[in-house]
């Protein structure tokens, strides 16, 4: 799995202490901030859609906004 993807599967799952990290080595592999922005978008998109269907709650919503808050604050300088 490269980085990108563990990026939006950490933002998805609310991995708030790697995503940082994670999005760093994302741009070392040379992904564009822009791409690894529209991944974390993505990934938030399947956290609606869950909290849409019942399959998870408020919570857990807000420990993956967190976790792509931690990843913009490493992409912001770039964007």
């Amino acid at each position: 799995m490269s980085k990108f993807d563990e990026v939006k599967t950490a933002v998805e799952n609310g991995k708030t202490k790697i995503v940082a990290d994670l999005v760093q080595g994302a741009l070392d592999e040379g992904k564009p901030a822009k791409e690894i922005l529209a991944g974390m978008i993505e990934a938030m998109g399947v956290v609606g859609d869950k909290f849409s269907a019942g399959e998870i709650f408020v919570p857990e919503m807000l420990v993956a906004a967190r976790a792509m808050s931690k990843g913009v604050g490493v992409l912001k300088p770039l964007l």
